[in-house]
Parts: C-alpha cells; structure tokens; sequence
C-alpha cells in the first residue's frame, strides 16, 4: 500500500498499478500516469545510487564469480538481505517499491549489469586493437577513402565473427537476439572510429 496524493489535495492508500492497467480517464482526472513517472524516475536514481555504493565492496573474485553466475536469485540470502537491511528497511523512502526483497532485487541485477559491461568494454577494446593492428596501411586508407563503407564494414564484420567470436561462450552478457551479431558489430564500430579518427587527427 502507498500514500498517494491526489491533484484535488485529497489523499488515498492505495496499490500503485502501472498506469496502462487504470482507465484513462481515472488517470486523466487523478493524474496517476505523473505519479508513476515520477515513482519510477525515483526509484530509478535509488537503484543506481545504491548499486555503485554497494560495487566497492565487492571483491574482484566476487565480480567475477557474479558475471559467471548471473543469476541475481543465488544472491537474495547474502548480497540482497544485506541491501535490503541497510539501504531499504527503515529508510522513510521517498517513492513507493512495493516489497523490500523485490527492490534488493533489481539493485542487485543493477550490479550484475555494471560488471558484465565493464567485462564487455575490456573485450571490445581488447578485440578492436588486435583488428586494427591486422590491417595494413592500405587497408586503412581504403577504409577511410572508400566511397562504399558497407563493403568494408562487411569484411571486417565478417573477419571478428570468424576470428574472434564464432562459437565461443562468453562470460558475460550481449544481446538476446543475434548474440554474436551484436558484439561484432560493436567491436567493427569501435575499429572504423579508432581508423577514421586517427587519419583525420594525423
């Protein structure tokens, strides 16, 4: 249950639903869409405050243990109930969360989240700086002269996905559709911007 305050001044306990699920004229004439933007910014900033206070603390072996094991349900007796004990029970916060374990939830899927980026930035980078050292001189001239990017892009797409990323299992989370697709394209992206930006810089 949550204190809500109406735009007439009155106020009401009630369950906060998601707006799409009230009819739009009760939304309309009591102005809860705002109010669930507003939670929901709240509770937003909450979690990312909360998540990089909590990272600190957390050993690199932890880190990577979580990235290998990233489902947040093995961490609700030790990571979670700790969040939850120091950061959400008794805290008079300012948004309504619903239940506490539900809220320690999403914080810790937030962490989790933080170390597979990071994981994923260090092979991005790792992975563009191979490519590139690949390429010869004419190669970069090519890519940065060429009047059809595609035909380049395509070649160096096709050389990461062959040569770097094929059939391997990764550690660490990218994408849920055309997994391999999506980091290749990342890391193809990286390489033409590192290129193009160091001819036009020389």
């Amino acid at each position: 249950m949550s204190t809500i305050t109406l735009t007439d001044g009155r106020t009401v306990e009630a369950y906060v639903e998601p707006p799409e699920y009230i009819p739009k004229e009760i939304r309309e004439k009591y102005g809860l869409g705002e109010f669930h933007d507003e939670n929901r910014d709240k509770e937003a900033a909450f979690i990312e405050k909360v998540s990089s206070e909590v990272i600190p603390t957390i050993s690199d072996e932890d880190q990577q243990y979580m990235i290998k094991h990233p489902d947040p349900s093995e961490y609700h007796f030790g990571l979670g109930m700790d969040i939850r004990n120091q950061y959400i029970y008794d805290q008079n916060l300012d948004f309504f969360y619903g239940m506490a374990d539900a809220l320690s939830r999403k914080i810790v899927i937030r962490i989790i989240e933080k170390f597979m980026n990071k994981r994923r930035s260090e092979y991005v980078e790792q992975i563009s700086e191979q490519v590139i050292s690949l390429l010869s001189s004419d190669d970069k001239l090519r890519l940065c002269n060429s009047q059809d990017p595609s035909k380049v892009q395509k070649n160096l797409h096709q050389l990461v996905r062959e040569d770097y990323i094929g059939d391997q299992t990764f550690d660490f989370f990218y994408g849920m559709h055309g997994l391999e697709r999506s980091l290749a394209e990342e890391i193809v992206e990286t390489v033409i911007e590192r290129i193009v930006g160091g001819e036009k810089n020389q």
